[in-house]
């Protein structure tokens, strides 16, 4: 995990230097809706899958800069070998939270077509197992997303948003998820 947000941010700090001179496209006092769908694939032996839906709404405190709240639902698929019986049980968690989240768009491609830009959030997310309510991961759980993304303009003040993502849920030993994959939005700006 040490070794994905090192990546994750020399990746950053590499993209953040070449776009120091173009950033922007997103002015101050902007205000962003994004409904968006994410998925991941986990790197937990015991977790499958994580499905992410929800909304995200943001205000751009300086030109380029957007400071906001997502609020979603999930859906976790996890998987359990059973010792005695040498077969595996599927588990399934629904649940839903919010994030806060940072979002610097700090590269702008020309006639303001789109950005390019760098997100870190963290909130907490509440699950509810569909099978049995007493497994590893019903209640609160902290919730964590680190990526880079792209915002495509399809109209004046709609964009198309997709980004690629680490994102970590629950604590930091081996009960955590963490999963790598990406999320779809359609951001509308006011």
């Amino acid at each position: 995990m040490k070794k994905i947000i090192i990546m994750l941010a020399f990746m950053a700090t590499i993209m953040t230097t070449a776009g120091l001179a173009s950033a922007g496209g997103y002015n101050q006092g902007d205000i962003t809706v994004t409904p968006q769908v994410g998925f991941y694939g986990l790197l937990n032996n015991h977790t499958n899958s994580l499905l992410t839906y929800g909304l995200d709404l943001g205000y751009f405190v300086v030109d380029g800069l957007e400071l906001g709240l997502r609020g979603q639902g999930v859906y976790l698929s996890t998987q359990y070998s059973n010792p005695l019986g040498g077969s595996n049980s599927n588990y399934n968690f629904s649940g839903g939270g919010g994030e806060g989240y940072v979002r610097w768009h700090f590269y702008q491609f020309d006639n303001n077509a789109g950005t390019i830009f760098a997100e870190v959030g963290a909130g907490a997310l509440w699950f509810s197992d569909t099978n049995d309510s007493t497994r590893l991961y019903n209640g609160g759980q902290f919730s964590g997303i680190a990526g880079l993304g792209l915002k495509y303009a399809l109209g004046k003040n709609v964009n198309v948003s997709l980004s690629a993502n680490y994102r970590h849920i629950g604590n930091f030993d081996s009960s955590g998820i963490d999963g790598l994959g990406g999320s779809f939005g359609l951001q509308f700006t006011f």
